[in-house]
């Protein structure tokens, strides 16, 4: 009963990863084969096509994100100036981000239908729509699917004990944080979140040696990863170009914010954005002519 119960199981997650999948290709079938280049994808190309290609020109092009550099190389070598080829990577992508986290949830515990329906409302986010059709954000879905590697990998290292997790965990880590920084929190974030939530299923905290190592070998592939990007990219230095992104907080909930002016995260032009101007808009299309 209990192989029955186990195979009636994996035979359900076989069937959510299915579906999964084919949710990701049904949102990207309306647009993926007629988006092309825009904005900021000419001048990567332009610069490819004027021959920097080396490492050095990666280095001096993206001095903070080399991975994305030599990412976006690649896709211009394999694909040149066909727009296509780069979406359709860039959707493959999303689809194994979109598993990823699936399989994800599933390890820490998740009942199947919440680790489904998470991840079913996190590929068709409105929000998503720019890392589906500009190629220059392409190293974000990247950076993702790098930052939850490595999450699998730290648990997996926790669960077994195996070393060759942790040096997995520790080069995902490094890939996501030189792709792109917004995932750097959670990748920190995360082995001492597996630490609380064990606290929470046995009523203690038990740092095991392979605990404080995971954390702070972790902690340590990312300030080491900061670091770099400190040294080598002039987006980081001064300190007073950190001024915007210090500013970010009090914007956020800025009142006055014009969204069509302005650019940045701010909570009331959400939602006036994605609340009331959506349903304005629903509300003209309905309306009889």
């Amino acid at each position: 009963m209990i192989e029955a119960g186990c195979t009636a199981e994996r035979k359900a997650v076989g069937i959510d990863t299915a579906c999964i999948l084919l949710l990701v290709l049904i949102s990207a079938a309306p647009y993926v084969a007629s988006v092309g280049f825009y904005s900021d994808d000419w001048g990567l190309v332009g610069e490819f096509l004027k021959g920097r290609t080396s490492f050095a020109d990666l280095l001096g092009d993206y001095p903070g994100r080399p991975v994305q550099g030599a990412y976006i190389l690649l896709l211009f070598k394999v694909f040149g100036l066909n727009p296509l080829g780069y979406h359709l990577i860039n959707t493959a992508v999303i689809a194994l981000c979109a598993l990823a986290l699936y399989l994800l949830l599933l390890r820490l515990d998740f009942r199947r239908p919440e680790a489904f329906a998470t991840v079913a409302v996190f590929t068709v986010l409105p929000q998503l729509s720019t890392i589906r059709v500009w190629v220059a954000t392409v190293q974000v879905p990247l950076s993702m699917l790098a930052a939850l590697a490595s999450m699998h990998a730290q648990t997996s290292f926790l669960r077994t004990g195996r070393w060759p997790w942790i040096a997995l965990a520790v080069a995902c880590a490094a890939i996501s944080a030189l792709s792109y920084e917004i995932f750097a929190p959670l990748i920190v974030a995360f082995p001492v979140g597996l630490v609380v939530a064990d606290r929470q299923r046995k009523g203690q905290v038990l740092l095991t040696r392979e605990k404080v190592f995971l954390i702070a070998i972790t902690v340590l592939t990312i300030m080491i990863s900061v670091l770099v990007k400190m040294a080598i990219s002039d987006r980081m230095q001064p300190l007073s170009k950190l001024y915007p992104f210090l500013a970010i907080p009090l914007q956020a909930f800025d009142p006055g914010f014009d969204w069509r002016t302005q650019s940045g995260p701010n909570l009331f032009a959400g939602i006036d954005v994605y609340g009331f101007q959506t349903l304005r808009g629903w509300g003209t299309q309905s309306a009889p002519s």
